[in-house]
């Protein structure tokens, strides 16, 4: 196919052999120029209907399990923070009552 010109809206337009050069080599090199290097959809795309995804692979099922690490992990961190912000408080508290002490005393 010898295209003359190529318009777009997201770039400058292509003509001649700068576009056929340019439309070769994405040809030739189709997987590594568009595919990204790692994801879901790479190996079987998802199905979809007039209501939604009817099918998905099995990577992306598993994508579940990796988003209940994270809220795992993410929790865990927030109730450590939470308890050593309270010994933090249970701390301050002890040292004002212990100047409380000594000034009254």
């Amino acid at each position: 196919m010898k295209l003359e010109i190529a318009a777009n809206n997201h770039r400058n337009g292509m003509k001649g052999s700068e576009l056929n050069s340019a439309l070769l080599n994405l040809t030739r090199n189709f997987k590594k120029i568009v595919l990204p290097g790692k994801g879901i959809f790479l190996n079987s795309a998802a199905i979809a209907n007039n209501h939604g995804m009817v099918y998905k692979s099995e990577a992306q099922k598993n994508n579940k399990g990796t988003f209940i690490k994270t809220a795992a992990i993410t929790a865990g961190m927030l109730v450590a923070h939470m308890v050593k912000k309270q010994r933090q408080l249970n701390k301050q508290r002890q040292m004002q009552n212990l100047l409380d002490f000594e000034y009254n005393f």
